[in-house]
């Protein structure tokens, strides 16, 4: 009805002649809605719900169950130590007994005297059911002389029970201090040795330390070798200990002579600017630890080579101070319990490996490969670090003598041993290095802070003493490439030095510079009248280095290296049976190096095949022959995955530069006061076998 009055009032139309207008979206179309599904967290889900509650219960049976064995042993062990003590305090019982007995006969002797036919001691009883204890064995003329004997007796079997069960004990917490000192408490005791009787809780004590790994015997079992550790002193036939105390935990990294407590408390007068504190100073007589040293607490087995030259157990080097100080360097890393070694260095960051293959491209070697097809075998690292250059090298068949000091850097060398890598604890100082002239082929200085510009430049003339001809030096230092004005004065005047010395440049790149040696002795007598440094005596020995001062000299070739315009080494491995040039002058002729060198290859077939049944794979790494001679014990094991320490005792032939000469390491020693730290890789289990080898090396010289 609306619609029709509308629709007849003039001017007005209907809706439904209306046109259609429906809402629609912009051009475009709208905007996107923004939003977002915030659901609140409930919480962990039941399966981890569910996880954790069963793993902390496992983990608290399990602790229950830990809990009660212990408890378990430790009632057993005091059940035992009863069951042991027993026949003592039956002695003692036994003892109150008799004397108890004697004041009874003599109080029925005298109360009796006047009964005739009275027998004293006679007993009243005629059933047969009551008889006095020890009967006959305890009458008072025979009590005296036999009891002294039943005591030690006695207490001897109970020492025995006391050891069996400090060895269960020391496995498991190393309370070997206590038991090493209780048994030589027992030796100067009341029940010390007299006779056969107090034998036994030494001869036990024997077969208990070699249950723990103290002595040679590998077995780790007690009671399978016939050594002991006491023996009959001549004279009275009374017996004396052959074993050794352990030392205190203290002492556990102690190095005799390179000891700086020792220098403190001896207060030596010491030119610290000339590292002479970090040289060899070997206490007198009285103050020796004549102990044996004991390892750090909690001690591992090593790790086996090759995996042990990137990681190394941290318990068994107890020191992450370079890992801290050295972290940007990548020198070495914690990580868990185990200590890693990236292979980084203050100078080669980025590995070790293409730092020694840059050095090789800087000198134009095939394939970028130090070891030249064999021309350089022989390298001294000075300031070596935890020596990941000298570990890198092996796999190019090169070996590097890594030194470095005993100094603040927390037992570095330390670190290189139980990585299996060959090391020596040494400093250029005062005194020669132990190494004889013309022994190395490459020198090396990575930022080793070294002033090689002190005392007229000694520090470098001793490393000219030790390159052999062509030998090089490949220097790595701020003062090869920086422009400031200090590290250019020291630029410019060690490369006036190392001119004055003969030395040329023989490549330089980037922040290293590597100088080579003359050939022959032409440069040296060209050289002006009064140029300094200049050539030492000609009765100056260069071989001569246990405790002999530097000398401020440049070291000629001998005539027939000047002849040669080299060494005349043959490349390796070809140099390591080839009668070396320097055999002569010690009168050795070719057909005796052959000779001894199959005569040791015969021998090390014998050790090795007595080892294999007894030691794992990959169980020997370091090595010393502590009686080298030429190196051919060494020499015999060169198909074997271990590197040997070859000793030349400074009293006897130097042959040391014949065992350079073939290729091998070694160094100088007074043997006399001789102290091995740590040069087989672990005490424990099936390692110690190397103990054998040592003593047939020692019987077969």
């Amino acid at each position: 009805m609306t619609e029709a009055v509308i629709r007849k009032k003039p001017g007005m139309v209907s809706v439904k002649e209306m046109p259609v207008l429906q809402d629609g979206p912009p051009p475009g179309g709208f905007p996107p809605v923004r939003y977002a599904r915030r659901i609140p967290n409930k919480g962990p889900s039941a399966v981890a719900i569910f996880l954790t509650a069963f793993g902390a219960f496992s983990w608290g049976v399990y602790q229950v169950g830990k809990g009660n064995k212990i408890r378990r042993e430790l009632k057993e062990e005091k059940y035992a130590a009863r069951r042991a003590i027993l026949p003592m305090l039956q002695a003692e019982e036994d003892e109150r007994f008799v004397k108890e007995w004697k004041k009874y006969l003599g109080e029925e002797a005298r109360i009796m005297k006047d009964v005739p036919g009275w027998k004293v001691g006679e007993s009243v009883y005629h059933s047969g059911r009551w008889v006095p204890p020890a009967t006959g064995e305890l009458r008072p003329d025979v009590w005296f002389c036999s009891r002294l004997s039943a005591s030690r007796s006695i207490f001897a079997d109970f020492l025995s029970f006391l050891f069996k069960r400090l060895g269960s004990l020391i496995r498991k917490e190393r309370q070997y201090k206590f038991s090493e000192r209780f048994l030589f408490l027992y030796y100067g005791s009341f029940f010390g040795p007299r006779r056969q009787h107090a034998s036994s809780a030494l001869e036990y004590g024997s077969r208990f330390s070699r249950s723990i790994g103290w002595s040679n015997d590998d077995s780790g079992e007690a009671g399978k070798s016939d050594e002991s550790i006491i023996e009959l002193e001549d004279g009275d036939g009374s017996l004396v200990p052959k074993s050794y105390p352990i030392c205190d935990d203290r002492h556990s990294e102690l190095i005799p002579c390179l000891d700086r407590n020792l220098i403190s408390q001896t207060r030596l007068k010491l030119d610290l600017s000339l590292m002479e504190h970090y040289e060899r100073h070997c206490p007198q007589p009285e103050r020796r630890f004549n102990c044996l040293i004991p390892p750090p607490l909690g001690y591992k087995i090593p790790i086996k080579w090759p995996k042990s030259r990137d990681e190394v157990w941290q318990v068994n080097i107890p020191h992450t101070h370079l890992a801290h100080e050295k972290s940007d360097q990548r020198w070495m890393v914690v990580k868990g319990d185990k200590i890693v070694f990236p292979g980084g260095g203050t100078h080669f960051h980025y590995g070790a490996d293409k730092y020694i293959a840059s050095l090789a491209n800087m000198l134009n070697f095939t394939n970028n490969n130090l070891n030249n097809e064999g021309r350089i075998r022989m390298v001294l690292d000075v300031g070596c670090g935890v020596a990941s250059f000298g570990g890198y090298l092996l796999s190019s068949n090169i070996i590097a003598m890594s030194l470095a000091p005993n100094d603040v850097h927390q037992n570095q060398i330390q670190f290189a041993l139980e990585r299996g890598i060959p090391a020596y604890l040494g400093v250029l100082g005062t005194k020669r290095l132990p190494y004889p002239s013309r022994s190395f082929e490459l020198a090396h200085c990575s930022r080793c802070r070294i002033d090689w510009l002190q005392r007229d430049g000694i520090l470098l003339l001793e490393l000219d003493r030790l390159l052999r001809p062509g030998g090089y030096f490949a220097y790595s230092s701020p003062e090869a490439y920086a422009q400031d004005e200090e590290d250019l004065r020291i630029w410019r005047a060690m490369s006036a030095l190392v001119e004055r010395m003969c030395w040329k440049i023989a490549a330089k790149r980037n922040q290293t510079v590597i100088w080579v040696k003359p050939l022959t002795n032409d440069c040296y007598m060209n050289r002006a009248p009064g140029t300094r440094p200049p050539l030492c005596r000609s009765d100056d020995d260069p071989d001569a280095v246990w405790g002999v001062p530097m000398k401020a000299c440049i070291t000629p070739y001998s005539g027939q290296n000047h002849r040669d315009q080299g060494s005349g080494l043959i490349p390796w491995p070809a140099r390591l049976t080839t009668p070396p040039p320097r055999l002569a002058d010690f009168g050795i002729s070719s057909e005796t190096f052959d000779k001894d060198m199959e005569i040791w290859q015969e021998r090390v077939e014998s050790y090795w095949s007595l080892l294999s049944p007894k030691i794992r794979p990959n169980t020997l790494r370091n090595l010393m022959d502590m009686k080298a001679n030429m190196g051919s014990f060494a020499a015999a094991l060169r198909d074997k995955d271990v590197w040997v320490m070859n000793v030349v005792p400074e009293d006897g032939p130097n042959t040391l530069k014949i065992i350079y000469d073939r290729g091998l390491i070694g160094t100088m020693h007074d043997c006399h006061v001789c102290r091995i730290r740590q040069w087989y890789r672990g005490f424990q289990e099936k390692q110690r076998s190397i103990l054998a080898v040592s003593l047939l090396i020692i019987v077969e010289m």
